[in-house]
């Protein structure tokens, strides 16, 4: 559900990642992958994570709630995770990482 999905094609589409993330064949080879992938590097970990909180968010909404996401609204749940977590962060630097971060996946 995290590589190959509708609702995951809409975040990984945006980081041009959906390729990777068809041939990948489990989620640890698409991050390590993804990360020597990426022209941006710094915060990965912290983006993929903010994206598969998302899906899960999504796939248990559609499951429990038959509520069924838009592609955009997944990116920019994805998006404002990213920038909660940016305020939470003391160091200027890491602000700046995650905002990148949260624009690419927001659009």
């Amino acid at each position: 559900m995290v590589l190959r999905c509708r609702a995951a094609n809409a975040l990984w589409n945006r980081l041009l990642l959906a390729p990777l993330a068809c041939r990948s064949p489990d989620i640890m080879s698409f991050v390590e992958q993804a990360a020597h992938q990426l022209e941006f590097k710094r915060k990965w970990n912290v983006s993929f994570a903010a994206c598969d909180i998302t899906l899960w968010h999504a796939r248990n909404d559609r499951a429990f709630n038959s509520c069924s996401w838009t592609d955009s609204s997944i990116r920019f749940h994805a998006a404002d995770m990213i920038l909660l977590w940016c305020n939470r962060t003391t160091k200027q630097q890491d602000k700046d990482d995650l905002r990148v971060w949260g624009n690419l996946i927001a659009g």
